[in-house]
């Protein structure tokens, strides 16, 4: 389980990023975010940001198939499924 005070410190860092350009609304931006709090075990902030990925990049091969595994991370088998189904 992650801390509150680590969560915070977390979320510090992640405000830091934004303020130092990654304040773009871009795909990449939302991919590398989700990146950061995945790695830090923000499951939920992670999810977040991998869903507006995917939405930015118009449902890209790549970001979808990312978003798709988070989902199945969390148990969300069906959202999954649906993002895999429409990827072009």
């Amino acid at each position: 389980m992650v801390t509150s005070s680590f969560r915070t410190a977390i979320t510090d860092s992640a405000t830091t990023l934004k303020n130092e350009g990654m304040e773009d609304k871009s795909a990449v931006n939302a991919f590398l975010l989700a990146k950061f709090y995945e790695r830090n075990g923000l499951q939920s902030l992670a999810l977040k940001q991998y869903e507006a990925a995917y939405k930015l990049s118009s449902g890209a091969e790549e970001f979808a198939s990312e978003y798709a595994r988070c989902l199945l991370d969390q148990n969300y088998t069906a959202d999954a499924e649906r993002v895999l189904a429409s990827v072009k």
